[in-house]
């Protein structure tokens, strides 16, 4: 029996009943288009601090663009893909606020560190369903922090900055017109 970060009982362990894991890809990886690379390390991350990671259903996240990548480097993962201003945030909201899924767990582990998650997260735990965030120490919201019953920070030993920038060529439309222009976006 332990004490939860909202004061109350829990006669399971942290590592006791059904568990599902929430990944938003693009958040732990620090970018909305990852490299593979850069999602294996977040896989390795994960399987560290989740002993029960490959034996425990997973949702993971992320926009139509990476979802190749994405899905290659979880696989056996259901996946989900939204695009647009936080896609796969809601893409996972939409999973979280699912009673007929989440009705069927005992803990959730969410692994982002968003400040989208607040409510749901709460909802979750109102619901008494044990909830953990996993997230890097940077990028986590303190008030998803204070919502969630346990918070897992990830220390990150890979020299891939947290935010890529990615430079993409693309051909002018126009007849005749063959001059490439380089594009500068920001994750």
């Amino acid at each position: 029996m332990h004490r939860t970060a909202h004061g109350s009982w829990n006669t399971r362990t942290p590592d006791e009943g059904r568990h599902l894991i929430l990944v938003d890809a693009e958040n732990m990886a620090g970018s909305a288009l990852p490299s593979s690379g850069r999602l294996a390390t977040v896989v390795n991350l994960l399987r560290s601090a989740l002993p029960d990671f490959d034996r425990s259903p997973r949702i993971v996240a992320c926009n139509h663009l990476a979802a190749l990548t994405v899905g290659a480097a979880f696989p056996g993962a259901g996946l989900r893909w939204r695009s647009g201003p936080d896609g796969a945030d809601i893409a996972l909201m939409h999973e979280m606020r699912n009673l007929e899924v989440m009705g069927g767990f005992d803990r959730i582990t969410l692994c982002s560190g968003d400040h989208i998650f607040v409510e749901c997260l709460s909802e979750l735990a109102a619901a008494g369903i044990d909830t953990t965030v996993v997230s890097h120490p940077q990028g986590l919201s303190p008030y998803l922090r204070n919502v969630a019953q346990r918070t897992i920070l990830l220390e990150d030993t890979d020299p891939t900055p947290p935010h890529d920038n990615f430079r993409i060529s693309f051909q002018l439309a126009a007849p005749g017109d063959s001059a490439t222009r380089q594009l500068l976006l920001a994750s």
